[in-house]
C-alpha cells in the first residue's frame, strides 16, 4: 500500500500516513458528511463515468463467460487500457484531496458546531468583507467568522489562491489559523472565495499567558498590570470548544487577543487541575504557595492549580513547613493529606534548684529522672517535680506559637524535718559570710539523714543544711553515729551548690 505525506505546522514533510489509513478516514469522513453537503459536480462526473465502465466491464464478461475457465489472461483493448489508467489516476487525485480535507476536518471543527454552519452568511453577499472578524470555527474549505461589529455569524471559502497571513504578518497555511484569530478579508474577481485572509491591522495577540482573571460582574480581564473590557460577542474557547467566562481559572495557561482595550478572544491552552488538601483542620491557619510563588490562604479543600509538575509548600502556625511534589493532570483532583505534616514544636529547657536526681512529670506523663529538655507542641502544661527531702513542686505553663525555645526554672524547697526525741529538734540553719564577696548557697545532705554538718571547722546543724559561702575552697565535714567521720574539699564557684555525703 502506498504512502502519503502531510506538510506540518513548519510547512515541511515530516509525518508518513498509510493510504489505507487515509481511506478509513475518507470513509468516516464521508459518513459524518452525508447529510451536511451535496456532492459536488466534479465527482458526480467521476461517478458517472465509474458506472458506465462498470457496465462495459459486464457486458464485456458476457461476451467472454465460454472461455472463463481458460487459463489466459483477460484480454482489453488499447483504448480500455487508456481509459483505465487515467480513471485510476484521477481516483488517486480525488483520494488525495478528499483525505486531506478529512484530516483538516478532524481537526478543526466538531459535530455540535452545526448551529454556526446552519446560521453562517456568506460573508460576499452583502459586501461585508472589509469589515473585522473572529475566527470561530473550520470546515472542509470553508471558514466561519463572527462580525466584530454586529456578532453575526458569516462564512468564506478559501482555495488553493487564497493568501493567508499570520499576526506577524508572515503567509501561513489554511491549518495555522485559530479559533479567536483577528482578521480581515478580501474576495477574489468572481466572489466566490477570499482572496486574502490577513491578522488585522490594530489587533494584538497574547500567548501562553497566565494568572489571567476573568470578573464577570464589571465584564473586564486582569492580565498582570493591564486590565482589558469583554462582552457578550467575546470568544472563551476550550479545547476548540466554547465555555462560559467563569470556567477561565486564573490557573489556566491561556492566549488572548483584542483590539485596543477590548478583548475579543480567551482561549484555554492548558487547562488547570485542583489539589484536595486533608485533614486542614490539623493546621493553625494553613497558607500554601505553588513553585515557591505568591501565598494563599486554604480557604477551601480545593485548589486550582496550572498542570503540570509542581512543589507544593503548605505554612501554619502550629507545623513546620511541609513541602511536597505533585503532577497535577487537567481537570483532575491530586490529594494532599497535611496530616503529614511534622507538628512545630519548642524546645523548653528545664533548671532545677537545688541541681540532683530528681523525677519529673508533663501532663501526668513520665519523663527520664534529671532531664534538662523537652520539645512540646503549643498548648498548657502541667509540669511536677519531686525530690526526696524537697516539697513537691508543680506548676503550670503555656507553650505559645513561634516560639522555637523556652526556660523552665523549679527551686525547690526543703523539707522540715523534726529531730527524733533523742536528739530534740532542729531547723536547718543559712550561715552568712561576714564579708563582702562573691557568695554562692552550698546545701549539703546526707544519706542516711541527721548528719551533724561542719564547714571550716564550724557547726552549722544536722542535714539538711545551707549555708552561704563565699567562693572558693571550703571543708565540708560530716559526722553520725555508728559511722566514720566524711570530710572533703567544695569548691563553691556557683550561687546554687549542693553536696551530698554517704556514710558506708
Amino acid at each position: 500500500m502506498g504512502k502519503y505525506n502531510f506538510e506540518n505546522d513548519g510547512n515541511e514533510f515530516d509525518k508518513t500516513i498509510r493510504i489505507g489509513d487515509l481511506n478509513k478516514e475518507i470513509i468516516k469522513h464521508e459518513s459524518e458528511e452525508k447529510n451536511d453537503f451535496e456532492e459536488d459536480e466534479d465527482i458526480k462526473i467521476y461517478k458517472k463515468s465509474t458506472d458506465k465502465k462498470e457496465n462495459d466491464l459486464k457486458e464485456e464478461r458476457k461476451v467472454s463467460s465460454s472461455n472463463r475457465y481458460k487459463k489466459e489472461r483477460p484480454h482489453f483493448s488499447a483504448g480500455a487500457k487508456a481509459w483505465t489508467v487515467a480513471a485510476a489516476s484521477i481516483l488517486f487525485v480525488i483520494i488525495i484531496c478528499i483525505s486531506a480535507i478529512a484530516v483538516k476536518n478532524i481537526f478543526y471543527i466538531k459535530e455540535d458546531k452545526q448551529n454556526v454552519i446552519k446560521n453562517a452568511e456568506n460573508i460576499f453577499e452583502n459586501n461585508n468583507s472589509n469589515e473585522i472578524y473572529v475566527v470561530k470555527a473550520f470546515k472542509n474549505n470553508i471558514v466561519y467568522l463572527l462580525g466584530v461589529e454586529n456578532g453575526k455569524i458569516y462564512s468564506a471559502e478559501v482555495n488553493d489562491d487564497t493568501v493567508i497571513t499570520g499576526v506577524n504578518g508572515g503567509k501561513i497555511s489554511f491549518s495555522l489559523l485559530s479559533a479567536g484569530d483577528i482578521v480581515t478579508l478580501t474576495q477574489n474577481a468572481d466572489k466566490t472565495a477570499a482572496s486574502r485572509i490577513m491578522w488585522a491591522e490594530d489587533a494584538w495577540k497574547k500567548t501562553d499567558m497566565t494568572d489571567v482573571r476573568v470578573d464577570v460582574n464589571s465584564s473586564s480581564v486582569s492580565c498582570g498590570d493591564e486590565i482589558y473590557k469583554f462582552n457578550s460577542n467575546t470568544m472563551f474557547l476550550s479545547d476548540g470548544e466554547e465555555i462560559s467566562p467563569n470556567d477561565v481559572s486564573w490557573a489556566d495557561v491561556v492566549n488572548l487577543t483584542g483590539i485596543k482595550n477590548n478583548v475579543l478572544s480567551i482561549s484555554v491552552t492548558k487547562p488547570h487541575g485542583y489539589i484536595h488538601f486533608k485533614n486542614t483542620d490539623k493546621i493553625n491557619s494553613p497558607k500554601v504557595r505553588i513553585d515557591f510563588g505568591d501565598e494563599y490562604d486554604v480557604t477551601k479543600d480545593e485548589l486550582d492549580v496550572p498542570q503540570g509538575k509542581h512543589t507544593i509548600v503548605v505554612t501554619g502556625t502550629n507545623i513546620d513547613d511541609y513541602m511536597t511534589e505533585a503532577d497535577i493532570a487537567s481537570g483532575q483532583v491530586t490529594d494532599i493529606d497535611l496530616g503529614l505534616s511534622n507538628e512545630k514544636t519548642t524546645k523548653l529547657n528545664i533548671n532545677v534548684k537545688p541541681d540532683g536526681n530528681y523525677s519529673i512529670k508533663i501532663n501526668n506523663e513520665e519523663y527520664p529522672s534529671g532531664t534538662k529538655s523537652v520539645d512540646l507542641s503549643t498548648g498548657k502544661y502541667l509540669i511536677e517535680i519531686s525530690r526526696k527531702g524537697f516539697e513537691d513542686f508543680s506548676k503550670e505553663i503555656e507553650i505559645e506559637e513561634n516560639k522555637p525555645e523556652m526556660d523552665f526554672e523549679a527551686v525547690l524547697t526543703p523539707k522540715k524535718e523534726t529531730v527524733p526525741p533523742q536528739s530534740g529538734t532542729h531547723t536547718p540553719q543559712i550561715s552568712a559570710p561576714s564579708t563582702n564577696e562573691k557568695t554562692g548557697t552550698l546545701t549539703v545532705y546526707s544519706s542516711p539523714g541527721w548528719a551533724k554538718v561542719y564547714i571550716d571547722g564550724e557547726y552549722k546543724g544536722i542535714t539538711p543544711v545551707m549555708a552561704n559561702l563565699t567562693y572558693g575552697d571550703h571543708y565540708v565535714k560530716l559526722t553520725l553515729d555508728g559511722y566514720d567521720s566524711i570530710g572533703n574539699h567544695i569548691d563553691v564557684n556557683s550561687p546554687d551548690q549542693s553536696y551530698t555525703g554517704k556514710f558506708e
